[in-house]
């Protein structure tokens, strides 16, 4: 028993050295788009990654994200740039009415913005683990949502213990924030559409005896 806690502890740390690290590339990448154009590809870049390294892969990280960063810069635009900049206006909007009448306006406009975040991590999910036409992501990161409301709950509170950690420590937002974020979206997100696969291949085994 010991030595399952053991494994346990070493295998958390190594996921938040993970976190770390996809935190520091997503900064670069971030940065070596001018920012704005930088964040799609770099939040792709990271799910590729974590994918892998859930696959059980060993590659180079540096020059993996490098090539994912490159690969994904166009179609990430879209996938997950759009989705990423609705959130970011509805926050800032909601923050601002907050901080001016508050009420349910801005508390719709907040969760606005929380569903459009997740909309985005789970794009960027799907953009590493599937095949879509580029303008296909979001759409069908959207109905996943709605159909999974699990997924999507368990995203949002996901989000909201590592903002409530982030105010808090504010460190968090430069070594692990975003990076832990992309890494635990990307896990769960990748692990409830491998049960949605297996399902569906059982339905399918069913049907064709």
């Amino acid at each position: 028993m010991t030595k399952n806690w053991a494994l346990r502890a070493h295998e958390a740390c190594d996921w938040v050295l993970w976190a770390a690290a996809m935190n520091a590339l997503w900064l670069g990448g971030t940065i070596a788009g001018g920012v704005v154009l930088g964040l799609a590809p770099a939040t792709v870049a990271v799910s590729v990654l974590t994918r892998r390294r859930l696959r059980g892969e060993r590659f180079a990280v540096v020059a993996a994200f490098a090539t994912a960063w490159r690969r994904e810069f166009l179609g990430a635009q879209i996938a997950v740039g759009v989705p990423v900049l609705i959130a970011a206006l509805l926050i800032a909007q909601g923050t601002a009415q907050l901080g001016r009448t508050g009420g349910p306006w801005a508390a719709a406009l907040l969760v606005g913005g929380a569903y459009a975040a997740v909309v985005a991590a789970v794009s960027s999910a799907m953009v590493a683990n599937y095949e879509l036409r580029g303008r296909s992501y979001v759409p069908a990161a959207s109905r996943w949502l709605l159909r999974n409301l699990p997924h999507a709950l368990l995203l949002l509170a996901v989000g909201a213990v590592l903002t409530a950690a982030t105010l808090a420590l504010p460190s968090l937002a430069v070594f692990l924030s975003v990076g832990a974020w992309l890494t635990a979206s990307t896990v769960i997100s990748l692990g409830f559409f491998a049960v949605n696969e297996a399902a569906i291949a059982q339905q399918n085994e069913g049907v064709h005896p």
